[in-house]
């Protein structure tokens, strides 16, 4: 089996199959396979690359379901064409890095990612688009503390051979929904130390993907994130849920909006993280409501 499997997922191989795994799934709704090597993407207003292997959700799904079905790439166009830096915590593979980079191109990126496995890609990626000038990469896990901590890759059953591991699950977080994972160790920073080392000023984007956890960082950075005001993209599953709307209680003229595919439902604070299937929000002060308000759902 680990022969076949090696051979449908050789990029060259991969390729080729993939027309008769997309027409199955058009037929059947069944995905005959995941997606191995390069997969290009165009849209009206972009084109661009990801280097990618089996074990990636986000390309899989990009795959089967298209470019804009997929978290929030429907929006991410308004919002990177009104943002000057964004800082891309938790990069993977670095789709919001490319895009922002492809979207905007005066925009300056910070791309964090820790995993081994993650981010050969994403230095693939930013080098294979051709944005290495935008886009800076940081082997960096973002946390409460500056440190080295043990990482927790997630590795998948199916394929044991595979050096890079791109399970969106792998975390910081001993336990986090894995069957499997190899640790190891990996740096770790604060946002205000990251901030200072840089001598970087001022963000106005920021995604949070860390994998529980998120309230880590919002609770260590919070004179930060109240001085720069950020638009917040950001996961929040309902287990961290009451920790997040305890730290955002204190925040002032933010909007609390939930990405419910293709439009953003404002919803109140005590909502925040609650629901089970829609995990993906965005945290939006006043100022910059403007960017998205189109897609409010009214």
């Amino acid at each position: 089996m680990n022969m076949i499997l090696r051979l449908i997922y050789h990029p060259i191989i991969n390729q080729l199959l993939r027309p008769v795994a997309k027409l199955n799934y058009a037929l059947r709704k069944k995905e005959l396979l995941s997606v191995s090597g390069k997969l290009n993407f165009q849209t009206k207003d972009i084109q661009f690359s990801l280097q990618t292997n089996q074990t990636c959700f986000v390309t899989k799904y990009m795959f089967y379901e298209g470019f804009e079905a997929y978290e929030y790439n429907l929006l991410f166009k308004d919002l990177a064409q009104n943002a000057k830096c964004f800082l891309d915590v938790g990069a993977n593979i670095g789709l919001y890095s490319v895009l922002a980079a492809k979207y905007n191109p005066q925009i300056k990126v910070h791309a964090f990612e820790p995993g081994l496995g993650a981010v050969h890609y994403l230095r693939k990626n930013i080098e294979g688009n051709q944005i290495s000038a935008q886009v800076q990469v940081h082997e960096l896990a973002m946390s409460n503390q500056d440190s080295q901590h043990e990482f927790h890759e997630a590795a998948h059953p199916k394929f044991p051979w595979l050096k890079q591991n791109l399970n969106g699950s792998s975390s910081l977080q001993a336990e986090h929904g894995r069957t499997k994972s190899k640790a190891y160790q990996v740096d770790v920073c604060r946002l205000g130390s990251f901030l200072a080392q840089q001598q970087l000023e001022q963000f106005d984007l920021l995604k949070l993907d860390t994998e529980h956890t998120e309230q880590l960082i919002i609770a260590d950075s919070q004179e930060l994130l109240a001085a720069n005001r950020p638009l917040i993209m950001i996961e929040i599953y309902p287990e961290i849920a009451d920790e997040i709307q305890t730290l955002l209680s204190g925040w002032s003229a933010y909007h609390y909006l939930r990405l419910e595919r293709p439009q953003l439902k404002e919803i109140n604070l005590k909502e925040l993280g609650k629901h089970t299937t829609h995990v993906n929000y965005l945290l939006v002060p006043d100022e910059k409501l403007n960017w998205v308000s189109h897609y409010i759902s009214k």
